[in-house]
């Protein structure tokens, strides 16, 4: 079983909300580079992701603190240590309704249900922009597929040094590190292809989290060498963030 879990924007609270919104730290972080931060659960992470995406949209420089877990990263925000957290929704969502943390915005292309006061990022100037995580819930002896772009590929493409079978290298070669949407088969909201990953990188995630014989798979439906297409095997009950 799998489902969306989005990502929330946090920062301490605020004697009045209204007076400190997520454009507002944005805009500041655009006046003076990396004197505005956020804090993540870890480097490589989706909510590293949101935020450096975040930056992108909003053209901004809002540093990076990478915390070894969601949980580091809630005691700073809540605490003051820094401005904003980016932090999985339902680990902030017993702060959040307690008082002790601002929910200044979800990643996700929807408001979130339990949080329908929250806006998206799009909604508050940033047209386009979203970001989500999977959770699943994996049987024993589960298999897990996985399709993603080959950044490795898709580098090498930018350089000329590659050539996919798609008429334009480079706008392929860009869809790679910012993902697409293959409503055939039933991307219209959500595709595995929004991020792309090195086969090594994806390996490594995905054998922290206890998988163990991963394979490449190099042949049939997504074999090409732009997809990087892994098949992993777990043996045991565990929900997979």
């Amino acid at each position: 079983e799998w489902a969306l879990n989005p990502i929330c924007a946090t920062a301490p609270p605020h004697p009045d909300p209204s007076e400190q919104t997520l454009a507002e730290l944005l805009t500041a972080a655009k006046l003076v580079k990396n004197d505005v931060s956020y804090g993540s659960c870890g480097n490589g992470t989706p909510h590293h992701l949101a935020g450096e995406s975040l930056n992108i949209y909003a053209k901004a420089h809002v540093t990076h603190i990478p915390y070894g877990g969601c949980g580091p990263a809630l005691k700073d925000v809540v605490g003051g240590q820094i401005p904003l957290a980016i932090i999985t929704a339902s680990s902030a969502m017993s702060l959040i309704k307690g008082g002790k943390l601002r929910a200044l915005a979800v990643t996700s292309s929807a408001r979130f249900g339990q949080l329908p006061d929250v806006p998206t990022v799009a909604e508050q100037g940033y047209p386009g922009y979203e970001l989500s995580q999977w959770h699943g819930l994996l049987a024993p002896s589960g298999v897990l597929k996985v399709v993603v772009p080959d950044i490795t590929f898709h580098a090498q493409q930018i350089l000329g040094l590659a050539q996919s079978t798609m008429g334009d290298q480079n706008l392929h070669a860009m869809a790679g590190f910012w993902g697409w949407r293959d409503e055939a088969r039933g991307g219209s909201k959500e595709d595995a292809h929004r991020w792309g990953y090195t086969e090594k990188s994806l390996v490594h995630i995905l054998m922290d989290l206890g998988f163990t014989d991963v394979q490449r798979v190099l042949e049939g439906v997504d074999s090409e060498p732009w997809h990087l297409n892994l098949i992993a095997r777990r043996q045991s009950n565990t929900f997979v963030n």
